[in-house]
């Protein structure tokens, strides 16, 4: 019984501190934007561009994110596109990212991942990102933190409250920069393997989620009091074990311990609470 309440106590002095954080899950929707400059680094255009078309791979079976050079524009007989030595000819900028919606405008943001391999050539750089940009002012952007992408192990990167103000596009994720790759050395240039971090339980949103009852045995249903599009439950290792979009989510499977439900409303909040599994 005594384990039982320093368990409790840990968990809410850690939940107490808690901040928003997107994850790198290959889940989220995540979509595509493509910048090219010639090879003095002038800026020719830029325009949408499908996910695969960039060259990142998506795996929702594996949960990984994969980054590479570009490889489809390059055409030996086009100019433009080759430099007609085997090399390609244009400075591709091509971004992967997921924009959350207005959900985070107003609050801290954390934006994490992890790198499980990183094999890509030195010369493309990679970035991991959180953005805001003013739709009131042609999509310019107004913030921009932005880390390398380390050779291995987790990544985190913060925004605070103030400059994600509401109004503004929010947009996390990653760009790689490079010349446009000749496709018979996509082999040797790598790529980044990026997959969810996992989560300390200070990750989550500190908005209250209301739910009952909140000490169950395995196989007892949780039910959520607000109207919710989604439910994921974590455990205290931050490891998604559960998800569902319905109003109420089952206990079954869950060993003793303590867990998280985080929840997003129908008005777009990102709530969490506590339960235990006795």
């Amino acid at each position: 019984m005594k384990r039982f309440y320093f368990l409790i106590t840990i968990f809410m002095s850690v939940f107490a501190f808690s901040q928003n954080t997107i994850n790198s899950d290959a889940s989220l929707n995540w979509v595509g934007y493509m910048n090219v400059f010639d090879t003095s680094n002038n800026y020719m255009f830029g325009s949408g561009w499908g996910v695969a078309d960039l060259k990142t791979e998506i795996n929702t079976s594996a949960n990984t994110i994969t980054l590479k050079p570009n490889y489809n524009t390059y055409n030996a007989s086009d100019s433009y596109w080759s430099d007609g030595a085997g090399n390609g000819n244009k400075i591709m900028e091509a971004s992967t990212y997921y924009e959350p919606g207005a959900t985070y405008n107003g609050q801290n943001l954390t934006f994490t991942g992890n790198v499980s391999s990183n094999t890509l050539s030195n010369q493309y750089t990679a970035v991991a990102f959180i953005k805001a940009l003013d739709p009131a002012n042609g999509y310019a952007t107004v913030y921009n933190n932005f880390i390398t992408i380390p050779a291995s192990g987790t990544f985190t990167i913060n925004a605070p409250a103030s400059s994600l103000a509401t109004g503004l596009l929010i947009q996390v994720g990653f760009t790689v920069r490079g010349i446009n790759a000749n496709p018979t050395t996509e082999a040797a240039k790598g790529s980044i393997v990026i997959a969810p971090a996992n989560l300390s339980v200070a990750s989550f949103s500190k908005k209250s989620l209301g739910i009952y009852p909140n000490l169950v045995t395995a196989g007892e249903e949780i039910y959520i009091k607000s109207k919710v599009k989604t439910v994921e439950v974590y455990n205290v290792s931050g490891q998604k074990v559960k998800s569902v979009s319905a109003q109420s989510i089952n206990s079954q499977g869950l060993a003793k311990g303590v867990y998280i439900i985080k929840a997003e409303t129908e008005n777009g909040e990102v709530q969490s609470s506590k339960f235990i599994v006795k």
